[in-house]
């Protein structure tokens, strides 16, 4: 697992890195990504304070063995969802067509 419990990252990086080699993210709700994480299943997200910090790494290691499998898989899946750079292309694109009044383009 990657734990980052910072009082306040717009995107932490290195937190895409850990989820593209499937691992799992411990992150504080101060990472804005923590709900694109929890919601995929993909990591766990508390308080960016020390009990915060505690119940992180309380949660990971309470898992069994096929929990962190399961959360390893939803780890890779959630950055090819939502942070590999094709599709955040397709995202640009989509939104610069949109504000351009492009709606329909052929792509």
């Amino acid at each position: 697992m990657f734990a980052l419990p910072s009082h306040q990252e717009n995107f932490g990086i290195a937190v895409a890195e850990a989820l593209a080699c499937n691992v799992p993210a411990l992150v504080s709700t101060a990472v804005d990504t923590h709900k694109r994480i929890t919601e995929a299943g993909a990591g766990f997200a508390e308080a960016d304070d020390l009990p915060g910090t505690l119940r992180l790494l309380e949660r990971w290691m309470g898992l069994g063995a096929s929990e962190r499998e399961q959360m390893r898989a939803a780890a890779g899946q959630c950055f090819r969802e939502h942070f590999h750079i094709r599709r955040t292309a397709v995202r640009m694109l989509s939104l610069l067509d949109d504000g351009l009044g492009n709606t329909g383009s052929k792509r």
